[in-house]
Formats: C-alpha cells, structure tokens, sequence
C-alpha cells in the first residue's frame, strides 16, 4: 500500500469543525456590526393631520428607536410648495418645548393649528422636519391633508 492512499480519519471532521467555526465568527461579526449601528439613537417621525373645530392640526409624531438619548433642537412642518413660504415651527404637547430630551424609548409629540385664514390652510400634503443635537435632520413621509373639511 502506497503512502499517498492513505488518509487521515480526522481530516473530515476538522474540516467540518472549521466550517462551522468560520460561520459562527462571520455571524459573530455581523452581529457586532449591527449592535454598533444601533447604539446611537433612531429617530422616527410621523406626520398626522386632523381637523378639530374648522381648523387643521398637524402633529409630528417624534419616537427614538435606539440605545442612546438625543436632544430634540428645531420641529417644524412643511406643505407642497413650501420653497416660496417659510416653514412653520412646531410647538410641544404638554411638554415644556424645546430643546427636548429624547431617551431611548421615549416618544413626544409637536404639533400646529392651521386657521382658514392662513397661508398654510388646506395644502395636499404636509411633512415634518426634526432637527436634532448631533446635527441630523429627520422627515417624516408627506402625509396627506384629505380634502376641505364638512361638518
């Protein structure tokens, strides 16, 4: 028998072993990479539109998703067209405004009155914009107005 026919009876199993051992440190890595993308904050935020004794009210909705608190420096709500009209700021409810601390976990809401008589009455849509301590900016998706309102 020749020197070259003979394997060794441990080479399967140590490769096997060494497969699994790549597939756990390539999870073990990927694991690491999303933990460090959510250890800062996640600020989400939702437009909502409403209409309350013949005004229109817009709240943004403000959550923070993350791990990390942030501070909460400028609200404010935009409608199509925006670019020919300044953006309208956005007040706190029942907080005491802003700057605003966000912890993790943490949800505020700000919002805004629109009269008939205003500039901002009635649009298509409106957006709200968040502006926040670390220097990011964050839109809600353009929520639509619904029409005149009947009552």
């Amino acid at each position: 028998m020749s020197q070259s026919a003979v394997t060794d009876p441990l080479a399967l199993p140590a490769f096997v072993i060494a497969i699994v051992a790549g597939c756990a440190a390539v999870a073990s890595l990927t694991w690491n990479i999303v933990a460090w993308a959510w250890s800062g904050p996640r600020v989400r935020v939702r437009t909502h539109v409403s209409w309350e004794d013949d005004a229109q009210t817009v709240a943004a909705y403000i959550w923070n998703k993350g791990r990390a608190a942030v501070d909460v420096v400028a609200a404010e709500v935009h409608r199509d067209g925006w670019q020919d009209q300044p953006s309208i700021p956005l007040l706190g409810v029942d907080e005491p405004g802003l700057p605003f601390r966000l912890e993790p976990g943490s949800s505020v809401v700000f919002e805004t009155r629109f009269w008939p008589e205003g500039a901002y009455f009635g649009a298509a849509w409106y957006q709200a914009q968040v502006t926040l301590a670390n220097g990011d900016t964050r839109k809600s998706t353009r929520e639509r107005a619904g029409g005149a309102h009947l009552t």
